[in-house]
This record gives structure tokens, sequence and C-alpha cells, in this order.
């Protein structure tokens, strides 16, 4: 099912997208956790921001998804981040 409000469209996000996002808001916030400890070592803090990296863009990816966003958009939004 496809909405509006205002001049955004976006798309009623099923159970699937919904346990998704859930599931990589819930990784994003471990990982940050996991970053602030205090307890990981140079490699391992490096190790952790690139699984954060990686989980920002996954649910980059599915916003966009959600929000029908084309890839000229998808450009013009990245661009400006």
């Amino acid at each position: 099912m496809v909405r509006s409000c205002g001049c955004l469209k976006f798309r009623e996000p099923d159970k699937a997208r919904h346990d998704k996002m859930v599931k990589l808001v819930d990784r994003m916030l471990e990982l940050n956790k996991q970053k602030h400890s205090g307890k990981l070592a140079p490699s391992q803090v490096e190790r952790v921001d690139r699984e954060i990296g990686a989980t920002d863009e996954e649910i980059d990816e599915l916003v966009y998804e959600l929000y029908g966003i084309m890839d000229e958009e998808r450009g013009i939004i990245d661009g400006l981040l």
C-alpha cells in the first residue's frame, strides 16, 4: 500500500520490512555500545566502525526502498550527507 503525507509518498511497511529495520537498529545500538565501552583494542574498534558503516548503509537502503527513492534522488541525498 502506498500512502502520501504532503509531498512525500511512502509504502506501508510490511512485517518483513519492519522486522528487518528493527533488527538493523538493534544491531546499530549494540555496535555503538561495544565501540564506546572502552574495552576494545584499536583493531577491534576499526572492525566495529566498519560494521557500523555497513549497517548504516543497510538502513539507508531500506529507507530509500520504503519511500520509493530512485537512484538519481539517492545521489542527491547522498551528496548532501
